[in-house]
């Protein structure tokens, strides 16, 4: 009877040892706990934080160790108003500020989705998709302030930054044929205007503004774009 009962026992005891192995086995991956839960750092999360892009989202993909360029150059910024961050992970913690169209910054490296550029004295992130180095649509010769007129077919968009291409969230108004403008500068590349409209700085296309009011009579309903001269 001893030995039967000692023989149960050994039973009981290896059937536990087994559930308790299945149990494990099946763990479901996502209740176990993680240091890197709570790493911030290279990557991105999902919201703007404080200040705006242009009419951009900075995004990216979390805790990403990125492939980095050194360099040692200028850029500017090409969107009107772009935030820069004390890191890459875009939350209201990482914003430090925000700089605005045409201004210039030193760049140290960068990679397709990042550039740390020298700012405010430390250095800080901004998104490389909202710098340029080409300096020919962003920076602007001062011009006497003189009065020229939208010549446009029908119509002439007015826009926040230079960019006119399809994808540009950028047109702020747009005035009709006739409209007079204060011209206040030109692009060093000579195809775009910065005016002042309605106590606004807006940029249009320099094809179609002049300083002689058109004559002609303005007739149709359609708008004349200032995408087909620009690329």
């Amino acid at each position: 009877m001893k030995k039967f009962l000692a023989l149960l026992l050994v039973l009981v005891m290896a059937f536990s040892c087994v559930l308790v192995s299945c149990n494990k086995d099946n763990e479901d991956p996502e209740n176990t706990s993680d240091d890197d839960d709570d790493f911030i750092g290279l990557g991105t999360g999902t919201g703007t934080g404080t200040g705006t892009s242009g009419t951009g989202v900075e995004t990216g993909n979390t805790h990403t160790d990125f492939t980095w360029t050194d360099v040692n150059e200028t850029v500017y910024v090409s969107v009107a108003r772009l935030s820069v961050r004390t890191d890459t992970l875009v939350s209201e913690e990482t914003y430090k500020g925000t700089i605005t169209f045409g201004q210039s910054y030193k760049r140290i490296k960068y990679n397709a989705q990042w550039s740390l550029i020298e700012y405010d004295g430390g250095e800080y992130y901004v998104s490389s998709k909202y710098v340029t180095t080409d300096d020919g649509s962003v920076t602007f010769t001062n011009v006497d302030n003189k009065t020229v007129y939208v010549c446009a077919e029908k119509a002439l968009n007015l826009r926040e930054w230079t960019d006119a291409s399809a994808d540009a969230d950028n047109i702020e108004v747009l005035v009709k044929r006739g409209v007079a403008l204060t011209q206040t500068g030109v692009s060093k590349n000579g195809k775009w205007v910065r005016v002042s409209y309605e106590s606004k700085t807006l940029y249009c296309s320099a094809n179609y503004v002049s300083e002689t009011a058109p004559t002609d009579d303005d007739t149709g309903s359609g708008t004349q774009d200032d995408t087909s001269n620009l690329g």
